[in-house]
Order: C-alpha cells, then structure tokens, then sequence
C-alpha cells in the first residue's frame, strides 16, 4: 500500500460526504490507496459512509471518547498500512490531479518531509494556506483571504510551516518524530509538527501543482476553544530553537515582491495593524523599498472593518501623494469604494502582512 488517506471528522456529516464523493472520484480505481476516516465524535455513527467507495478501500474507525484533532490524526496513522499518510481535513474538496501534483513534489524531492497541497477557500477561490511562516509571535499565511498570484509564484516553494489541511509525509517519519502533539489538541499541531520535522533534518514544500478546496469552520465552535493557549505554548517551545525562522521581515519582503508590490518614492502611510510587530513590517518597507513615509497616522485603535471616512480627515482624500493603507487581513479595508473613488489615480495601495498588495483604484465599485 502506497497511501493512506486520513481524514479527521467531528461534525459535518453533509460535507464529509461530499468531500468522499470527490476524493473517490480523483483517486478512480487505484489500488494502491486506502482511507481511513477517524470519528473524533464517538457518539454519532457514521459507518454507512463505507458504501460511498464502489472500490471498497474506505474505513470508519471510532475513536473511544472525543480527544481532539491531533489524537485523532494519531490514531489514525496506528492503523494505516501505506508508506505514505495524507492527512486531510473533512471539508477539503480535491481537484481531479491533486495527488499527481503531490507525488510530482515527492519525486523531485524524495527526502522532502512534508508536501502540502495549495488550499483555496471554497466559496470564492481566495487563498487559506500556501505554506507559513512567522515574524516574532506573527504567523504569517501568505496571500491570505485575497487571490493566489499563481501566475508570479513558484510552482513548489520550500516553506518553514505548512498546514496539516491536506498534508503528505511518510509514515516513518510520522511515527519517527511521534505523530502529533496531543497538547495541541485543535490547533498549532501541525506547526508544531512542521517544527519537529525541520528539527529531525526534513524539508517542508507547498505546491501549487496540487491545488484543494477548503468549506471552513465545519467543527464548530470546538475547533476555536482554548485556541490562545496552545499559540503560547507553541511560542514558549520553539521561540528560542534553531528551527524558529529569525527572517520573518525578509519572508513578508519577498512575498510582495511576489505579488509585484513597487514602492512610490513617497506616501501618507496609514497604519491600521495590531500586530506587536507592526513597526518592523513599517521598517522593512522602509529598508528594503527605500520608501519615504512622509506621514504617518496610527490607527490601530480603529474598528476593523470600518470606513476610513470615519476615522480621516476629508482633506486626506484631497491629498496629490499615494497612500499606503497598512493593515493586519486586507479585507478589513476593502470595502471604501467611495473613499477610493475620491483618491482615484492617486497610487494609493493596500497591503497586509500576509504580502497581500492591491491598487485601491480596482476596489472602485463601477
């Protein structure tokens, strides 16, 4: 057995089927795949999805009490027999070539530790993960919530964090570096795991060769409880390890120059981030873009997502200077059609730290 596909499931009985459907009708009738689907909420059975594979390759295995997302994963792998695990959310969606563009990366790279596949929100194609990485106590996700820049990026970029969302890795190592921490029970396991991976030798790739659908927030409210603690955890653990990316600046840098960010020679900088690292983000545009910030309003007191009338003086919109608005998720400033209408052909750009990079001009409502 090649592959064992495991997916984790607590609730969501509608989208696990559809994600079943799709997954059978990608994988055709191969035979060197099985699918393990680990029931994270023993009360509720779910073994008639048996009868969704025509080819027999899928089993239900309960856990014995609900124990989260990382004790599934592991209970999952105890049992799989392929030389390889995928380890795939409920409510990821596959394309026809998804684990061709996976095996693609493994042939390549046949010591790569973990593969990651390109995850795109189901509902409008924007991008949830394409690798990660992190400045200071920032995860950075690049490209997050806005369009892939598929067309400027590589087809497989080497990355200090991937997702566990649809995820390959052999099963020895797996086992080698002890699975998934169950301390992590919902959240930070699979960066924690990325970290364990590139501590024990191992790369980590996301490619956009595989390319998945992600539905969201299908476990509920559980998948979200107790989410701060295990983030500090995860810090106090490897904040101060070899492992821990000290580039972070250089990383967002490099992503907007990805997405073809050129700086103006000057600008009103408007800052909108909460992030404790909001400054280097200001910095590294600074130094490495030459940018000469002529003014700068702190907003990071106001109310995201809000429109910026609110918070600006008229005379800004009359100001003959680009802007820069920075801020944490680009979404949370992209609905100002009317402001953006006013500072048409101004050069005004909106950028997150997720190297998101938009000319305001094409937010104009027409």
């Amino acid at each position: 057995m090649k592959y064992s596909i495991i997916i984790t499931y607590y609730q969501g009985y509608n989208i696990l089927c559809t994600a079943l459907e799709l997954l059978h009708k990608s994988l055709k009738a191969r035979k060197d795949v099985e699918i393990i689907v680990v029931n994270d909420n023993p009360q509720t059975s779910i073994h008639k999805i048996e009868n969704l594979d025509p080819f027999q390759r899928l089993r239900v295995v309960d856990m014995e009490k609900n124990g989260g997302y990382s004790l599934a994963c592991n209970k999952g792998v105890a049992i799989a027999r392929g030389d390889y695990v995928i380890l795939m959310d409920c409510d990821i969606f596959v394309t026809q070539n998804w684990l061709a563009g996976l095996e693609a990366v493994l042939m390549k790279y046949p010591n790569a530790g973990c593969i990651s596949s390109t995850i795109l929100d189901l509902e409008c194609e924007s991008t949830v993960h394409w690798g990660m990485s992190v400045l200071d106590v920032d995860i950075i996700k690049p490209f997050r919530g806005w369009k892939l820049p598929i067309e400027k990026i590589p087809e497989i970029h080497e990355f200090p964090m991937i997702t566990s969302g649809c995820m390959l890795v052999s099963r020895n190592l797996y086992e080698q570096i002890h699975g998934m921490d169950p301390v992590f029970l919902n959240g930070y396991c699979d960066l924690d795991f990325s970290f364990k991976c590139r501590q024990a030798g191992y790369r980590l790739y996301a490619t956009t060769k595989s390319i998945v659908y992600h539905r969201g927030k299908v476990a509920g409210a559980v998948r979200l409880l107790g989410e701060g603690d295990p983030k500090a955890m995860f810090f106090a653990k490897w904040f101060k390890d070899s492992v821990f990316p000290t580039n972070g600046c250089e990383f967002f840098v490099n992503l907007l120059r990805l997405n073809g960010f050129s700086a103006p020679e000057e600008c009103l900088y408007l800052n909108f981030s909460r992030s404790l690292s909001r400054e280097k983000y200001k910095e590294a545009l600074k130094h490495y873009y030459r940018l000469h910030i002529s003014e700068e309003l702190d907003l990071k007191y106001a109310p995201v997502p809000c429109l910026l009338e609110d918070f600006l003086s008229w005379n800004y919109a009359a100001l003959r200077m680009p802007i820069i608005y920075f801020t944490d998720n680009i979404n949370q400033l992209r609905n100002n059609s009317h402001w953006y209408y006013h500072r048409k052909g101004s050069g005004d750009l909106l950028l997150d730290r997720n190297g998101n990079v938009v000319w305001t001009d094409d937010l104009i409502n027409t």
